[in-house]
């Protein structure tokens, strides 16, 4: 049956390929569904201003966009035809803040790790794009030397995200 969408879409059976990463376990494997095509290149602007609900669990917003990834590996997309970036800003922006520096923002105890990062380094592994809004993150009184590493610096989220836009990037808000 054609249904108009099989342009950009197609009724099959996920992969069977294990998820990259392991944090956000997909729903409904089992049974044929629809999917972005395979041979499609796709791209995503996570903009995440959404506060963690508590300090010392992983954002939802940021396993959002890591369950972007597991999803479209699901679909086979390779890694090469996903170009995703996260852009934080707001009230995400503590997500950021380097194990001691987060520990000390949420009032844990000094041995807390920052629960985001694991999730922040393994969507740089699969190539995911991490930025700060520096209007943000010096607004907020952070340091520079505070920041989790590897994360790149946005002058501002706001006309970094329309620029993205602009290039084809689909706001996924977050």
């Amino acid at each position: 049956m054609t249904t108009g969408w099989d342009n950009w879409i197609s009724r099959q059976p996920p992969s069977t390929t294990p998820s990259p990463i392991d944090d956000a376990p997909l729903a409904g494997q089992e049974e044929a569904q629809w999917l972005p095509l395979a041979h499609g290149t796709y791209r995503a602007l996570f903009q995440w201003t959404t506060p963690s609900a508590q300090a010392g669990m992983a954002n939802a917003g940021l396993l959002r966009a890591v369950r972007a990834v597991n999803l479209f590996a699901a679909a086979d997309v390779p890694a090469e035809r996903r170009h995703m970036i996260v852009l934080v800003s707001g009230a995400a922006t503590p997500c950021l803040l380097e194990d001691a520096a987060y520990a000390r923002h949420y009032g844990l105890p000094d041995a807390s790790n920052n629960p985001n990062r694991v999730l922040i380094e393994a969507l740089q592994r699969e190539g995911v794009g991490v930025m700060v809004c520096l209007q943000a993150w010096h607004g907020q009184g952070f340091a520079r030397d505070t920041l989790l590493a590897d994360i790149e610096l946005a002058q501002s989220g706001m006309t970094v995200g329309i620029a993205l836009q602009n290039a084809g990037f689909a706001l996924v808000a977050v």
